[in-house]
């Protein structure tokens, strides 16, 4: 049988645990994400049972970083930053034209992903729509 442990942390769970680690608090965690100190609290304890190791010794004033979270903070920060990027790169989605005329009122209904990929707004009077209707295009 594999005794090989296989853990995927959630993202909450790696941002509650930078945090905490760069912090050593819980308390300063939990304000910086906007979380109670209970639900950090909760996360690393999940990130350990996870890794089936302590993260942090625990004294009445601070966390302290253990071994293994020296080594787990390198990972779990690239993982963040990788996604930060990849959040915020245009995406790579072929060009495409729209079919048929939107509104404004459309546009800004749009999330901000497909407004960022770059529209291109003409003005059309009301009688070069009904002309461009007829002719099907």
């Amino acid at each position: 049988m594999n005794s090989e442990r296989h853990f995927s942390p959630t993202l909450k769970q790696l941002r509650a645990f930078v945090a905490v680690y760069q912090l050593r608090k819980l308390s300063a965690a939990a304000t910086q994400l906007f979380l109670t100190q209970s639900a950090i609290s909760v996360l690393i304890r999940q990130m350990e049972d996870g890794l089936g190791t302590r993260l942090f010794d625990r004294t009445t004033r601070s966390l302290q970083p253990t071994p293994a979270a020296h080594e787990a903070v390198q990972v779990a920060e690239r993982i963040l930053r990788d996604l930060e990027r990849a959040a915020a790169a245009p995406p790579a989605l072929p060009r495409a034209d729209l079919d048929r005329p939107v509104t404004a009122e459309e546009i800004r209904a749009m999330p901000p992903s497909v407004r960022a990929m770059g529209v291109k707004i003409g003005a059309i009077s009301e009688a070069d729509v009904a002309a461009a209707l007829a002719a099907d295009e």
